[in-house]
């Protein structure tokens, strides 16, 4: 929407290539949005706005309009939060007149929903995955889910007729569930293997390069990462780390987050069934120990559901003012230094007891001739200007004065000591002669 005539090796903001397949003299060169001095001005004055509901608008040319269609997009998602949740209510209301209970409408959302699992699964992992394999699964496999869930349904006393109560019993929820997740699954293999018969190995680094390119231009997933990949000039669009540098770094994660997923499906599905089958009928003491489980377990589930992911964005906040603080302070010394530099008085280079404005201290040593011979030359406006004449005819462009030397013998201070290359032969002692040889 942002940018019509676009592919993934293009920059969204500029319009070059990027990436692998981009021409190094054509090349993107844009930098994120945090590095940006003209986005930086928008904050600023943004912030010295006081009318907020007028819309902003960015002068920045590289990433002002992706600005204002980002905010555009964060309008809408805002409108969509708020139709949603105010069609929610008279839904729930509905629900409630129906009779059913929250525990139906959760076990029917697996039926609806759970032949998605699996291809959402394999987009992340597969890369012989195809877009129609996707979908087969996902319709054909909610299909099946709802038939057989009727179907186990029917087999009660009363059938369908009684919809409420035997719909909502354990087999026929637990039936429609597992067809969902299994034959989502098996049909999304199955197809793909159909559609994309022609599948090499190679294929599988393009894919996820087509994946990687899927980035925020504002904020790249490298400036986010920064750190961990031990990149610098991350705030480059184009400066992207290869697909094996990204695995390494993340290779203790990814091993915590495949034990972990294993671990909770182990016990969820076959650990925490098995010891309530192993029960059978609960004692008083045995029912104490599992509410008390369940309630640890609750407990648990909360922190890292509500508690943690607060702490870590209050944690994210406080580095993002801390950084943002530094930034400023140094902003205000570079300001600081540089009125402060203006303000000081520069005292001028003396030689010889006299003031020449001229001399660059921090210039090479000049060349240093045995003999010295000066010309008085006149520039058509007054002014006469000192030349060197070197014995050999050498270039001398870079030795002329555009101003006359000051031969003010009123001043007294003592000569300054400069260091030379060479040793100074014949030197012109006489300050009466009308000229002083130059360094």
């Amino acid at each position: 929407p942002y940018r019509r005539t676009t592919d993934t090796n293009s920059c969204i903001l500029c319009g070059k290539g990027r990436g692998r397949m981009a021409n190094p003299r054509d090349k993107c060169v844009c930098t994120s949005m945090t590095h940006c001095a003209q986005c930086h001005a928008d904050d600023k004055n943004s912030g010295l706005d006081k009318k907020k509901s007028i819309r902003r608008e960015y002068k920045c040319r590289i990433h002002g309009a992706f600005r204002e269609y980002t905010e555009y997009l964060l309008s809408l998602r805002n409108w969509c939060m708020v139709w949603v949740t105010m069609s929610i209510l008279p839904l729930t209301v509905l629900l409630y007149m129906a009779q059913l209970s929250l525990g139906w409408v959760y076990l029917f959302m697996g039926v609806l929903v759970g032949s998605a699992v699996v291809p959402i699964t394999l987009c992340m992992f597969w890369g012989r995955l195809t877009g129609t394999a996707m979908i087969a699964g996902s319709v054909v496999g909610m299909v099946l889910a709802l038939a057989t869930w009727l179907g186990v349904a029917a087999t009660y006393e009363g059938g369908l007729s009684n919809f409420l109560d035997n719909t909502g019993k354990e087999l026929s929820m637990l039936c429609g569930n597992l067809v969902a997740i299994l034959s989502g699954g098996i049909i999304t293999i199955v197809v793909s293997f159909i559609t994309n018969r022609h599948y090499e190995s190679g294929q599988a680094a393009e894919i996820w390069e087509n994946t990687r390119d899927i980035d925020s231009p504002l904020s790249p997933w490298t400036e986010v990462y920064a750190k961990e990949l031990n990149l610098s000039g991350a705030h480059q669009l184009d400066n992207r780390p290869s697909l094996q540098e990204v695995a390494a770094t993340f290779r203790f994660a990814r091993l915590m987050a495949n034990i972990g997923s294993v671990t909770l499906a182990l016990t969820m599905i076959v650990l925490w069934p098995a010891l309530m089958v192993a029960i059978e009928t609960m004692t008083r003491s045995q029912f104490t120990g599992w509410v008390n489980l369940s309630i640890a377990w609750a407990v648990i589930a909360m922190i890292f559901v509500v508690i943690v992911p607060l702490v870590n964005e209050a944690y994210d906040l406080f580095v993002a003012w801390k950084v943002r603080h530094k930034i400023s302070c140094e902003e205000e010394g570079l300001v600081t230094l540089h009125h402060t530099s203006h303000m000081e008085p520069q005292r001028e280079p003396r030689v010889h007891g006299h003031s020449h404005s001229h001399v660059n201290m921090r210039t090479p040593t000049p060349k240093v001739f045995d003999s010295v011979a000066m010309k008085t030359t006149d520039s058509g406006d007054g002014v006469k200007d000192e030349v060197i004449i070197p014995p050999d005819g050498g270039d001398t462009s870079s030795f002329a004065l555009d101003k006359p030397i000051n031969n003010d013998h009123s001043n007294t201070e003592p000569d300054m000591a400069l260091e030379t290359n060479g040793t100074l032969g014949n030197h012109v002692d006489s300050m009466g002669s009308g000229s002083e040889p130059v360094f």
